[in-house]
């Protein structure tokens, strides 16, 4: 008989002179398959990560401040809002109203400062971009109050009571005084503080040329004798208004007072002669309404007179026109 050949295979061993299939195949196909499975897993995995990495589209959230009008607030949107990596997040400012001069700083903050006495509510649009280009937009409604010196706080803040003129007397008011012994009087001071050209005066100190306006009507003269000085609250007005409780000294101190520019001012005599002691419900000059109203209520804070309920009203509703005003003012004793 023939010799038999034994026949190994690549996946078989030799045992004497019989092939015995080895199970190190069927292993390596089930690992291979594994590997696979693996790789597969992990492309699949690396190509999604991106979109995870970059986590969710910022959501910007609506604020809401409050500010005094000419004071300044600084909001933090961020703070807020939901958007990954916040320290590189930036804002921008889409609309605001001029008025609110509202801008960024260093790309994460606003600062809105209302112009003057802007009171009332504003809405200030503003987008927020992540790292990754995307944005989202949202509101900052800012509500002005009024600046506690502005116009408007002033005259809600004075005191409303009812005028008592009874036993009023001019000469209760003792004026035209030189408190500084000057030779100067109180008339002459003014003259001096609010003429426009190079002014006289003689030997008694009595002015005699100069140039000046008066703000009531807007007529000029370069004789002082046109003009009178007017209290700007009128005595009586004082008298009805607190100063019947006063000293004798405290209320010459008002009829002379040098110490604010407003208590005191140079006006034509018809002018002056038209107002008499009356208040602004029953008396405005032609010209300069603004002023003539910030500098009464400013004198009546000097002074800490109280207003009644229709001067006071007349007092809102022209402060509500002239809300640019800001009334610095210092108190008298």
């Amino acid at each position: 008989m023939g010799r038999r050949r034994a026949t190994v295979r690549d996946d078989g061993r030799r045992i004497g002179s019989r092939v015995v299939r080895s199970s190190v195949g069927h292993q390596v196909n089930r690992s291979s398959r594994a590997v696979v499975v693996l790789l597969l897993g992990l492309a699949l995995v690396g190509w999604q990560a991106p979109a995870r990495a970059h986590g969710s589209a910022p959501e910007a959230v609506k604020d809401r401040v409050e500010v005094r009008a000419g004071t300044e607030v600084v909001v933090r949107p961020l703070a807020n809002d939901s958007v990954a990596h916040k320290r590189v997040a930036r804002v921008r400012i889409v609309k605001a109203p001029a008025r609110l001069r509202a801008d960024v700083r260093n790309g994460r903050k606003l600062s809105i400062r209302p112009r003057d006495t802007e009171v009332g509510r504003h809405r200030i649009v503003y987008s927020v971009t992540d790292k990754h280009g995307r944005r989202d937009r949202a509101r900052v409604v800012v509500d002005v109050r009024p600046h506690l010196k502005s116009l408007v706080a002033r005259t809600r803040r004075l005191d409303v009571a009812t005028e008592n003129r009874t036993g009023y007397d001019r000469s209760a008011y003792k004026h035209w005084t030189d408190a500084d012994s000057d030779c100067f009087n109180t008339r002459a001071e003014v003259l001096l503080a609010e003429t426009r050209a190079e002014a006289t005066w003689n030997d008694n100190c009595t002015v005699q040329t100069g140039k000046w306006r008066s703000y009531y009507d807007g007529r000029t003269t370069t004789n002082p004798s046109d003009f009178d000085i007017d209290h700007l609250v009128p005595l009586a007005e004082n008298w009805d208004s607190g100063g019947r409780d006063w000293t004798a000294a405290k209320r010459e101190r008002f009829a002379n007072d040098l110490g604010d520019d407003r208590s005191l001012v140079a006006v034509t005599a018809s002018s002056n002669r038209s107002k008499s002691d009356r208040d602004p419900a029953e008396w405005m000059p032609a010209r300069a309404k603004c002023r003539y109203v910030t500098e009464w209520v400013a004198v009546k804070v000097r002074w800490g007179l109280t207003v009644d309920r229709a001067e006071k009203d007349t007092l809102l509703a022209y402060a509500a026109s002239c809300s640019h005003r800001i009334v610095e003012v210092d108190r008298a004793s």
